[in-house]
């Protein structure tokens, strides 16, 4: 039965960017999409799920059930772009491309829900905290920063209990020996000499 689907599906599939497409449900859907439905119908692809479907080796034409494997999307991002880097060109293009983009609140919830749990790795943390270490903004993006938190409450407002106790021991363990941000300047913004 499921060789005269796909020889019937085959038939109205075309080929776009070097991947087969096939119109389903009133949308076009990639034809590895479709097979892995057919053919794994209890963890099915569901447009807008976050997972899609790799070809093991890594010819998108070869939509063979044994060359098809379900993965998320950033898993499937870094085998297709492990070891590329970027040209300064290309970056450029792609910051003009993203500005003023911003993600509808449907968007947000799903990121929301997806995010949920994940707990980044101690090797991702010490590479964001390295990038960020020694950083200084420039007045113009403290300005900005200050204009987009107009208005907005802090998260910790009202909450009591938020560190345990030995969160709150590393903090004041981090702070010892360091002068306070505020020391010598007063509540007007005059620099105090003692």
């Amino acid at each position: 039965m499921s060789k005269g689907l796909i020889a019937q599906a085959l038939e109205k599939s075309w080929v776009d960017e070097g991947h087969r497409y096939i119109w389903e449900n009133g949308k076009n859907m990639p034809f590895a999409h479709f097979i892995w439905n057919l053919f794994a119908p209890q963890d099915p692809i569901i447009r807008g799920d976050g997972f899609l479907i790799h070809h093991k080796d890594l010819n998108p034409l070869n939509d063979d059930i044994c060359n098809l494997q379900k993965i998320t999307r950033p898993e499937h991002q870094s085998i297709h772009k492990a070891g590329k880097k970027l040209s300064d060109e290309h970056r450029k293009k792609l910051s003009i491309s993203h500005k003023g983009y911003c993600h509808t609140q449907q968007q947000r919830e799903k990121m929301s829900i997806a995010m949920k749990g994940r707990v980044i790795s101690k090797e991702w943390g010490d590479k964001i905290s390295q990038a960020n270490k020694g950083r200084k903004l420039t007045d113009e993006h403290k300005k900005k920063l200050s204009i987009a938190r107009k208005g907005k409450e802090p998260w910790n407002k009202g909450k009591t209990g938020v560190y345990s106790k030995e969160t709150l021991l590393k903090i004041r363990e981090s702070g010892k020996g360091r002068s306070p941000w505020n020391k010598n300047i007063s509540y007007k913004g005059e620099v105090r000499t003692t």
